[in-house]
């Protein structure tokens, strides 16, 4: 990728002049900010900003550099298939005659040792076919995707989801979230559903925040963004805060011990809590296990 091309896909270009590249100001938002790409210095006019750059700090903001990612602005749209989705398994849980049946003991209580209850089983239909739990994944009403558990330990891949599908392109109960004022990213579904009500979570499936789902968050109600995803993912999730705050998303990321069902759920809301107060103030990062002391200090 040359570095118009990055600057493009990182911060839009408006208007483009020469070696003069003009978009809204990273720092202060105003329309006047130039980047000249060839002395790869950007300079905001605003009079209350006058922020100057160096191409190293656009970088840092934008989380990536033009040599880690390849995209093609004038390439042609990739052609989207419509995959039929069919959810595997029969439900889990129902209740006949006011008494809870169930098609497999292991898996409910597999799902209630990882915090859902019988009612967000029932709600959320998950199913079991025998090998696999799967939750549906919704969009706009329809039948999208799936996530598949392997409860066996026979299969080769733990998670499964849908062939065809990009899971990347939406995230989990994404219809009832957009209309939240801020949202918990968690990595798994799981856990997504456990502490859905308590701080507002839901999953992107996985450690990275697609440029569909951050797309999908700007154009939501949400203002604020809490990533509480695994232990290991802190360089990600900082990445991926300065992308939100530049798309003008308060975000903060917590450095996470093993995952959030590792803990007492207690534990978890009060995280949350303080990280939304931290977020709001700007802050990048929360570390309530002390695992940056601990590097610094191994």
């Amino acid at each position: 990728m040359n570095i118009v091309e990055w600057f493009n896909k990182a911060f839009g270009v408006k208007k483009r002049k020469g070696n003069e590249l003009n978009t809204n100001c990273p720092k202060c938002g105003h329309k006047d900010f130039h980047f000249n790409h060839k002395s790869r210095v950007g300079f905001c006019h605003r009079a209350g900003c006058h922020w100057s750059p160096s191409f190293e700090e656009l970088c840092d903001i934008a989380g990536y550099t033009p040599d880690e990612v390849s995209f093609m602005p004038d390439a042609p749209q990739e052609e989207i298939k419509e995959v039929t989705v069919n959810l595997p398994g029969e439900r889990l849980c129902f209740y006949s005659l006011d008494q809870l049946m169930t098609q497999s003991q292991e898996a409910l209580d597999y799902l209630l040792k990882r915090g859902l209850t019988v009612d967000d089983i029932i709600r959320w239909k998950i199913t079991w076919d025998g090998v696999r739990v799967y939750v549906p994944v919704v969009k706009e009403g329809q039948l999208y995707n799936y996530v598949g558990r392997d409860l066996t330990g026979t299969e080769i891949l733990k998670y499964k989801y849908c062939t065809g599908v990009k899971t990347s392109h939406w995230m989990f109960g994404w219809d009832e979230c957009k209309e939240w004022d801020h949202i918990t990213l968690v990595e798994n579904t799981f856990n997504s559903i456990a502490y859905r009500n308590q701080i507002n979570c839901t999953t992107n499936f996985g450690s990275y925040l697609s440029d569909v789902q951050l797309n999908l968050i700007k154009k939501s109600k949400i203002k604020t963004v809490l990533i509480l995803w695994d232990e290991g993912t802190h360089n990600t999730a900082e990445k991926t805060v300065k992308r939100l705050r530049y798309s003008g998303i308060h975000a903060a990321y917590c450095w996470m011990k093993g995952q959030p069902d590792d803990w007492p759920k207690s534990e978890i809301i009060n995280i949350a809590c303080v990280l939304k107060e931290l977020a709001e103030q700007n802050k990048t990062e929360y570390d309530p296990f002390n695992i940056k002391k601990e590097k610094l200090n191994g």
